[in-house]
């Protein structure tokens, strides 16, 4: 969600002394080469949430990437309509990513987490004082590393059909309606156990071609219902913190795994920047 800027001598002035939204943070010589900052509170060409201008606030070798926000968006957080409300949280989590991934285009970022909001630019300042060394080590530590996404699901194959010759069945001995019922269940429940060997077999196969080729791992919650998109059933929703260099091995080694024709798939989303990865940023003791 970046828009080409006008030019800047036309654009009001960005900061109006209220609270700003913090989208992420880096290094600030990288982000002064990359978006052209000109030093404290320069403009970006990127757009934040509500359209605002985003601007660059620097504190010595950091720089906060943030944009101001209307209290009156804050005051009505939970107080609108359920599909107004998700409308607006849909577009700060898109904005929010957008302006991350663009600024990652150029170098490293951490992602702040979505909705951090402070109550004055002065207090991004503060903050940026504060946590500078640990913001410098955490930006190295990441430095050349991304995020992918590694799924993977599980369908039920089409059931065998029987061969249009096959010899009749030899005839039994009928049985009583509750011993096929009991012997319907058993079949489902062992059908439902080599299904879940299965299911943990291919999350188990997957792991393991990633784990040469990543630096780190975070199993993240299974997605069920809206948000369960995929071919079948998420049986594995894993990030995954890998070396550029090591993406192509990262994707053919993980995917290799797929049999589509047995119910078995794997999807790989990103680059992405490091969201699950970045730890808490700490202000430096003293």
């Amino acid at each position: 969600m970046t828009a080409a800027a006008p030019d800047h001598h036309d654009r009001p002035s960005p900061d109006t002394g209220g609270p700003v939204y913090l989208y992420a943070v880096t290094a600030a010589r990288h982000h002064e080469d990359a978006a052209g900052a000109t030093g404290d509170a320069g403009v970006t060409d990127a757009v934040g949430v509500a359209d605002a201008p985003v601007r660059a606030v620097t504190a010595g070798e950091v720089t906060a990437l943030v944009s101001s926000v209307d209290p009156r968006h804050l005051e009505m957080v939970g107080q609108r309509p359920q599909e107004a409300e998700l409308a607006w949280l849909e577009h700060v989590a898109r904005t929010h990513n957008a302006v991350v991934e663009s600024a990652f285009r150029e170098t490293t970022v951490l992602p702040m987490r979505i909705a951090t909001v402070h109550p004055t630019e002065e207090s991004v300042r503060e903050f940026l004082r504060k946590s500078s060394d640990a913001i410098l080590a955490e930006l190295a530590r990441l430095d050349g590393l991304v995020e992918v996404g590694v799924k993977a699901y599980r369908s039920t194959p089409p059931a065998p059909t029987e061969p249009a010759t096959a010899p009749p069945a030899a005839p039994t001995r009928p049985e009583s309606p509750g011993r096929a019922y009991l012997e319907a269940r058993r079949a489902q429940r062992r059908a439902r156990a080599d299904a879940d060997r299965d299911a943990a077999t291919l999350v188990r196969a997957v792991r393991d071609a990633a784990v040469p080729h990543a630096v780190d791992q975070r199993a993240h919650r299974l997605q069920t219902g809206e948000l369960a998109d995929g071919p079948g059933e998420n049986i594995a929703n894993d990030a995954w913190l890998v070396r550029r260099d090591a993406l192509l091995a990262l994707h053919a080694a993980v995917t290799a795994c797929a049999d589509p024709a047995a119910g078995r798939h794997v999807e790989v989303t990103g680059p992405w920047a490091p969201y699950s990865f970045v730890r808490p940023v700490a202000a430096d003791a003293g």
